[in-house]
């Protein structure tokens, strides 16, 4: 009886070891945990590729990126749809002028507008502006717009 006895607390042992070893691992993961680095995202009112625009005109890499991405560039100028709050739109038209662009249509509070790759940033700033982002393109024969 006593070598039953002897190989029971020698289990209880091992088991009460492997069970406290796994919950220092835990505890030592949870513990040592880095933080992660926030990303840049850019300017919320701009679009992923219109961000990305911005920051390789930055870069002196537009015709690049432009590429890379089916962007149409023109003289420095990009085509994009501006969301206005909709009593504001002759006021956004103006700023858009003012900035070296050329609106081109406006429906509602929508504007497409040819605008300075340049100026992205600083139309953002216009309280009238609530996002930028590059016109969305028909799929051929579908009547759907991507």
């Amino acid at each position: 009886m006593t070598g039953v006895r002897v190989v029971i607390i020698l289990i209880i042992a091992v088991i009460s070891g492997i069970s406290l070893a796994l919950s220092g691992c835990a505890s030592t993961a949870t513990n040592n945990v880095t933080p992660t680095i926030p990303v840049d995202k850019g300017n919320p009112k701009l679009d992923s590729q219109l961000n990305g625009l911005v920051g390789a005109e930055t870069a002196g890499d537009i015709e690049n990126f432009a590429m890379e991405h089916s962007i149409e560039i023109a003289s420095g100028k990009v085509r994009v749809e501006i969301t206005c709050e909709i009593d504001k739109i002759e006021a956004v038209s103006a700023v858009v002028r003012q900035y070296g662009g050329a609106v081109e249509a406006s429906y509602q509070n929508l504007l497409q507008a040819v605008v300075p790759i340049s100026a992205l940033e600083t139309l953002t700033e216009e309280p009238g502006i609530r996002s930028i982002r590059l016109p969305m393109e028909p799929l051929p024969g579908t009547g759907i717009i991507q």
